[in-house]
């Protein structure tokens, strides 16, 4: 410390000490000899000099003596070259203090007034007395550094002699150690030797088992080498050929080379695991660690995309590739772009000079710039690597790779492209999709198990010695045996959780055909696993490990419809149970039921116990006739079941629909926040005319969240929405309207809103939640939504009878657009109208109503516009969208009835004669008033459902409609029945119930070809062997009525010999006696699915026709062909004219009415134009045969909406009415001037 405050005063005065010498020595002479010359100086100045005086060791107090000391020669150099600060005694220094530092006038501002001499010298005067203070205030620190340096110096001479003694002391022992060395050296050479030999004996002793065991793995190895050729050839041809493909299509394959390897004489491994040879356990462990799917199939593709050599194109439909890459190369800074993106040629440039991975999506928009890159085709220049792109070389690195991929499966790529990459199908299968959800099964109950499990690679390790190899074998055998233990509890679980497993493959595969049923049903695999994933985190679970509780529980929650319910349209949202198609057993008809009705009764009653006596229960119901022929059957069901032990009695037709479907409200608050995140989107579709975007700007304002809304179509509006979603992604608002690779704020949502269309992306509805509206369905709902869409002061506005034309207005867009619904019946055609020409309408009524009204509150009926505002409805606004004249002419109808003076009567009859509740007849009068509220008031308490009485239609065409309906949802259903390698779970439970299904054990077939089997050997059965042809002859080659059934039968038998010929096929398929071919793969898929192959469509069927309905008609149709055969044959074809013919049953009727013209005219040498075609229908009880040569009898013919009554035909409430026989007869018609 007392030397820190000394080097602080030093320091100090440091700065003194320098410098004001430096101030003596700029003392000019001209200053001095001014000084010199005084002979009687200033006080100061004299003062001033006696104290430098006084510090110079002169004693001179008058001016005379201080006067000879300056003027010496040497006066300045003795200042600053020859003072000692030192020098200074302790008297002269208190003189100076007492004397002169004392004087306030001593100082160095007065004193260079005085004389600019001696102002210098009094400030080295000054500092030198301070600085003679320092020194004596340091002096013992002085004194005490001498003495500490004196002994230092003796230390030091102390060291260097205590060194060199050391250093000799050394010398000697490195002497002694050397000697003693050679010593140990050979003490432990010879104990060395002895350890050696006594280790040696011990390994001869232990080593024993280890050396049969290296024995083996010799031999092994010596196995390996001599089937690698052969596995080396497998693997290559799996990376090169087999990534294009499904699973079960790449084992297929793979067993077709194992098959050519053996026909070949090439050795390979029987048992070869292609994952375990062309990987390690590392590398998938790390695969499994960066998002890739746990299952086979993945695996399998990872390993392609490790070992290319054309560069991958990958097929993602759900994106868990792009994950898997993205996190497999993020040390590497991969970089992910797309071919739609602008910077898409930056991104590919950067990742060529720089070696970056590079991820290219959408490769369905493929640009042919990337071609070179794709062949390789380098350059080398000067010790450089180029490749051409575009118009420019640009260096390439060697560590760059390039991923594309697509995310849509359905894409066909062109062959040039195909020769360039490797593909790499990442699409899930069944199994692969099987495997995933048992992984998560597993994972979720035996976390502790699986923890285990990782343990044992702890123990995989070299043995460190050689000494402790037999102790370190008995330590991993018991772990072996612990792991046996653990794979058997995983086992024991897998078989517990192995059904649902494979019921949630069928569920995923069941929702990604039903886009097969409506395009808008596109889901994505990552929605399927956050909802499985949902319900593994499920509440219920929380503590459960019982396999079977758990198993309920998740099975409960996951077979509900709510998470895929919101975006299914209300016309396919209750879907009957449908039975597999399959022969019954035939009975005969009941009289009240059509044959179709037959035909469904009896495939229900063979399918569901409790309907096994339904057709008895028909025949035996008296009101069944009536009860059928309502306009809403359904409402009022009679018990036509028998009681169900296993599940309550069904209270109407729709039962199943009521016990699948939960009972909900769509609540898009809750959606938004806890089934979507800021990264899904939300779509909302709605139909065209009906606008979603509201329930978006409502939720909004409930949640008093921000809300922008953009319109995308234009330039602008993409830029615009650009903007607005990266504002949106960083504060976190609600955004309605492109989800990009931001990292949103969690409290951000997409909101797209849209119309149904075909022509939306299917990546888009994969990618996003969606949702679909529909408006609900009546009149009165439609008439609630246009009075929700015009504003109130807009239809109170004077004059007052504005708001009765608005209500007439809203009632005739409510039946025009009601009437869409029942197309064919409603219109000719579907007509786009919507809520634009209601509010054209609207904008129209007003213009006439204002110009007539000219601002008076009253306008008297017989005054408005009437004509011009229905020219103009049904001439441009609605008229202008329809382009038939039936329709024109309705809808002229509709106005006239409606726009006229008479609807402001009280009595004024909307729609006449609609059937009431207890089904009187009544009609709908316009309500009473002329303001808003009177209306709404009167809309509010009409019932929610309307008969089509009230659109101006029969009762019945609710039923046509309906029945329309479910035979298109049967059909499109149909379609999306796969072709799977897989056991089929559906049809378990039934197979236990119905007589008719074969079942066989052991035999390794799955569930679908067991059916197709049964169901192609019934086919067999049902169908005629053959069919034998008409015999020509010279005169019955002449008949026109021969030659057609002559060609009729050809075709048919011909039809026959390939339907019969497929069938044995596709039996002999099924029971291993025959490979598939391409063409006997596309029929049986055809089969499965229950669709019609193409090669049998001969003649026209209706539309969704199925396989097992055409198999009956066809049959039918060459019973009748054998029949005709039969009569030619027996009675000659002359008599061919007598024999009745199902006319829908020939496969060419326009032929057969025109052979039947031939006939006639042929036989009375008449000319065909002279004919006209004359219909006659007996009546019941009448005979229908033709009567003479003119005359032919036809059967099967159905009338829609009519019934025939002395031989004229009468409107009739029946959908369809059969006639049992109908005549034809052509008939010569008369000659002008003639009767």
């Amino acid at each position: 410390m007392r030397l820190f405050i000394t080097l602080t005063l030093i320091f100090d005065i440091f700065d003194i000490l320098i410098e004001r010498p430096k101030t003596v020595k700029s003392i000019k002479k001209q200053h001095l000899v001014e000084v010199r010359s005084m002979a009687n100086p200033p006080a100061i100045v004299k003062v001033a000099l006696e104290s430098i005086c006084l510090l110079l060791g002169e004693n001179a107090t008058d001016w005379k003596a201080i006067r000879a000391v300056i003027m010496r020669e040497n006066f300045i150099n003795s200042i600053v070259a020859n003072f000692s600060t030192e020098d200074i005694t302790d008297d002269v220094r208190e003189k100076m203090k007492t004397r002169y530092l004392s004087n306030p006038d001593y100082n160095f501002e007065k004193v260079n007034r005085a004389s600019m001499a001696c102002g210098p010298m009094v400030k080295w005067a000054i500092a030198q007395i301070e600085y003679a203070d320092m020194l004596k205030r340091v002096e013992p620190l002085r004194n005490e550094l001498k003495a500490l340096e004196d002994r230092a110096q003796s230390n030091v001479k102390a060291g260097t002699e205590v060194r060199d003694l050391i250093a000799q002391l050394e010398k000697s022992i490195a002497s002694y150690k050397e000697e003693y060395a050679q010593l140990i050296s050979q003490a432990q050479a010879i104990k060395t030797d002895l350890e050696n030999v006594d280790r040696s004996i011990a390994l001869l002793k232990s080593l024993v088992i280890e050396r049969e065991r290296w024995e083996s793995s010799s031999e092994t190895f010596r196995s390996q080498m001599s089937t690698i050729v052969g596995d080396v050839l497998l693997s290559a041809a799996f990376i090169t050929y087999g990534g294009y493909f499904d699973q079960h299509y790449r084992q297929n394959l793979f067993s077709t080379w194992t098959s050519h390897l053996g026909s070949a004489n090439i050795k390979f491994r029987a048992d070869i695991a292609r994952t375990e040879y062309l990987s390690n356990p590392d590398e998938r462990l790390r695969w499994q660690a960066n998002a890739l799917p746990s299952d086979e199939l993945c695996v399998e593709n990872a390993i392609m995309l490790k070992r290319f050599n054309r560069y991958p194109l990958i097929i993602d439909p759900s994106g868990q590739a792009t994950e898997f890459i993205m996190r497999e190369f993020k040390d590497r800074k991969i970089t992910k772009t797309s071919f739609l993106d602008d910077s898409f040629r930056k991104n590919l440039e950067s990742a060529l000079r720089f070696g970056n991975p590079l991820l290219v999506q959408d490769v369905e928009n493929y640009d042919p710039i990337l071609n070179p890159v794709l062949n390789r085709e380098l350059r080398r220049t000067g010790g450089r690597v180029l490749i051409t792109l575009g118009d420019q070389d640009i260096d390439l690195s060697p560590s760059f790779v390039i991923f594309l991929s697509t995310r849509d499966p359905t894409v066909e790529f062109p062959p040039d492209m195909c020769s360039r990459v490797t593909f790499v199908n990442f699409t899930v299968t069944r199994s692969s999709l099987q495997s995933q959800c048992l992984h998560r099964l597993e994972k979720s109950l035996l976390q502790a198990l699986n923890d285990a499990k990782g343990k044992i690679l702890d123990d995989d390790s070299v043995i460190a010695t050689l000494e402790t190899l037999k102790k370190e074998a008995d330590d991993i055998g018991q772990k072996v045996e612990e792991t046996d233990k653990v794979i058997a509890e995983i086992e024991t679980v897998s078989q517990q959780y192995l059904p649902l497993s494979q019921a949630c493959s069928s569920i995923y595969f069941t929702m990604e055909s039903l886009h097969q049923v409506q395009f808008l049903y596109q889901y994505s695999l990552k929605m399927f696993l956050d909802i499985f994933s949902s319900v593994l985190v499920s509440s219920g679970l929380n503590g459960l490990t019982d396999y079977t509780a758990r198993l309920k529980i998740i099975t409960d929650e996951l077979f509900i419809l709510k998470g895929v319910g919101m975006d299914t349209l209300e016309r396919e949202f209750s879907v009957f149970l449908r039975g597999r198609e399959g022969a019954v057993a035939t009975r005969p008809q009941l009289e009240v039921l059509t044959a179709h009705q037959h035909d469904a009764a009896l495939r229900l009653s063979s399918r569901l116990v409790a309907f096994r006596n339904l057709v008895d229960k028909c025949g035996s119901l008296p009101e069944l006739g009536a009860w059928l022929s309502q306009a809403a059957p359904e409402q009022v069901v009679p018990t036509l079941w028998d009681a169900a032990p296993a599940a309550p009695p069904p209270p109407h037709a729709l039962a199943m629909y009521r016990l699948l479907l939960i009972q909900t409200e769509l609540d898009l608050t809750s959606i938004t926040e806890r089934e979507i995140n800021a990264t899904t989107p939300a779509l909302l579709c709605s139909v065209p005319g009906y606008d979603a975007s509201g329930r978006v700007d409502d939720m909004a304002t409930e949640l008093n969240k921000p809300l922008s809304s953009i319109a995308i179509g234009s330039a602008e509006g993409f830029n615009q929405a650009e903007r607005a979603i990266n504002s949106a992604c960083k504060s976190g608002r609600y955004l309605e309207k492109k989800l990009h690779s931001l990292q949103p704020h969690p409290n951000f949502r997409l909101f797209l809103t849209t119309e149904i269309s075909p022509k939306l992306p299917g990546n888009l509805l994969r990618a996003a939640r969606v949702i679909v509206f529909e408006p609900p369905p009546g009149i009165r709902a439609n008439l609630l939504r246009t009075f929700a869409t015009v504003p109130a002061a807009r239809m109170m506005k004077p004059p007052s009878e504005r708001a009765r034309l608005y209500f007439l207005l809203a009632w005739f867009h409510g039946i025009v657009q009601e009437r869409l619904r029942y197309v064919p019946l409603g219109w000719a055609k579907y007509y786009e109208f919507n809520e634009s020409d209601l509010r054209v309408a609207c904008d129209t009524l007003d213009t006439w109503i204002d110009s007539t009204a000219m601002g008076r509150t009253n306008l008297p009926p017989e005054k408005v516009p009437w004509d011009a505002i229905v020219r103009l409805l049904s001439q441009c606004i609605y008229g202008g969208k329809i382009d038939n004249l039936f329709d024109q002419r309705l809808l002229h109808s509709f106005l006239t009835k409606l726009f006229t003076p008479k609807s402001f009567e009280a009595d004024f009859a909307l729609v006449a004669n609609v059937d009431g509740a207890s089904g009187n007849q009544r009609h709908i009068t316009m309500p009473d008033g002329n303001r808003r509220d009177q209306f709404l008031k009167w809309i509010e308490e009409l019932s929610d459902r309307q008969t089509p009485s009230w659109l101006g239609l029969p009762n019945n065409a609710e039923k046509v409609l309906l029945t329309t309906q479910g035979s298109d949802l049967v059909s499109k259903l149909l379609k999306m029945q796969q072709l799977e390698d897989e056991e089929e779970l559906a049809y378990n439970a039934a197979n236990q119930d119905d007589p008719h299904s074969i079942v066989v054990e052991g035999d390794g077939r799955p569930a679908w070809m067991k059916t197709l089997h049964h169901t192609a050997t019934a086919w067999l059965h049902v169908l005629p062997k053959e069919l034998p042809t008409l015999r020509r002859t010279v005169d019955n080659i002449k008949d026109p009525l021969y030659r057609f059934f002559e060609r009729e039968v050809a075709a048919g038998a011909d039809l026959l010999r390939r339907v019969l010929h497929d069938l044995r096929n596709v039996t002999a398929i099924c029971e291993g006696s025959m490979k598939q071919t391409n063409a006997t793969r596309a029929m049986v898929g055809s089969l499965v699915r229950g669709m019609l192959p193409p090669a049998w469509r001969r003649y026209p069927v209706a539309r969704g026709c199925t396989v097992q309905a055409w198999v009956d008609d066809f049959g039918a149709r060459v019973r009748q062909l054998a029949h005709v055969s039969r009569a030619s044959a027996d009675r000659g074809a002359q008599r061919l004219q007598n024999v009745p013919v199902w006319l829908g049953g020939l496969l060419n009727p326009e032929a057969y009415i025109t052979a039947t013209r031939q006939c006639v005219a042929q036989a009375n040498s008449w000319s065909l134009e002279e004919l006209n075609l004359q219909v006659r229908i007996p009546e019941a009880g009448e005979s229908s045969d033709a009567h003479d040569e003119w005359s032919f009898t036809v059967t099967g013919l159905k009338l829609q909406g009519a019934a025939v009554k002395g031989n004229r035909l009468l409107l009739s409430n029946a959908i369809l009415t059969e006639l049992p026989h109908t005549v034809l007869t052509w008939i010569r018609r008369r000659r002008a001037g003639r009767r």
